[in-house]
């Protein structure tokens, strides 16, 4: 019998998650460092005017990608976590009490810590759809796309 996915990998759903982290402090640092507004004024060194630089610095797509990543690779953790607790209930695992319950005793052991985390995973899940999905068009079409990165910045608060 093979070992249960809570355990056997670990390694496949614990790393990417961390490199999702990673990913997210290196486009934060980025970003922060970045001109963000709309437009940047300089000088035209041909006749010593001044000069509206346009870009597309306020776009947020890096940073609403880097978030749509984390959440989802959270999400997989919590759902090989919650495996890994519920896997601590089963004797053939442990070689203890179903649940860690005492026989004495009319409790249920550890049963309400696996809810706990089944209802902790089921709400990270409804936080984990992807804001990159969102399209809006705004300003006549002067905007076809607006990026959305709030809304995935709101479940890490």
């Amino acid at each position: 019998m093979q070992d249960p996915y809570g355990f056997c990998c670990f390694p496949q759903v614990h790393g990417p998650a961390m490199e999702a982290w990673a990913n997210l402090e290196r486009v934060l640092s980025i970003d922060l460092n970045s001109a963000t507004e709309n437009p940047l004024i300089g000088w035209d060194e041909s006749t010593g005017t001044p000069v509206a630089h346009h870009h597309g610095g306020f776009f947020a797509t890096p940073l609403t990608l880097a978030l749509d990543q984390l959440c989802l690779a959270v999400l997989g953790t919590a759902r090989l976590s919650t495996a890994r607790l519920s896997a601590l209930g089963r004797p053939e695992l442990t070689g203890l009490r179903s649940y860690l319950a005492d026989e004495a005793s009319a409790g249920s052991g550890m049963m309400t810590l696996e809810y706990s985390a089944a209802a902790a995973t089921a709400e990270i899940q409804t936080h984990a759809t992807p804001a990159a999905l969102a399209h809006v068009v705004l300003s006549e079409w002067r905007r076809p796309r607006a990026s959305p990165p709030r809304r995935p910045a709101r479940p890490c608060a």
